[in-house]
């Protein structure tokens, strides 16, 4: 027996919301600029050093948002990526 006879039909099955994504799996996103569209954005953030992972570690993120293509102050929205790549 296969490694792939063992897996559930059912993790095979698509979504009938959004084509092209697995059911139960999360749909790639990208974050974009509000004002112009651009995906050149930032946001204020902490990051916590960790002694063990010896990395720094995101620990909050902050509603600033920052366009870098059209240099403002900016809302981000989220918007869902083709299945194309």
């Amino acid at each position: 027996m296969s490694i792939m006879d063992m897996v559930a039909p059912e993790t095979e099955a698509l979504s009938a919301i959004l084509p092209g994504v697995a059911e139960g799996e999360a749909p790639r996103v990208e974050h974009a600029c509000e004002r112009c569209g651009g995906i050149a954005v930032t946001r204020d953030a902490w990051a916590e050093w960790d002694v063990s992972a010896q990395a720094w570690i995101l620990s909050e993120t902050f509603d600033f948002a920052f366009c870098h293509q059209c240099h403002r102050e900016t809302r981000l929205v989220v918007r869902t990526l083709g299945t194309g790549g």
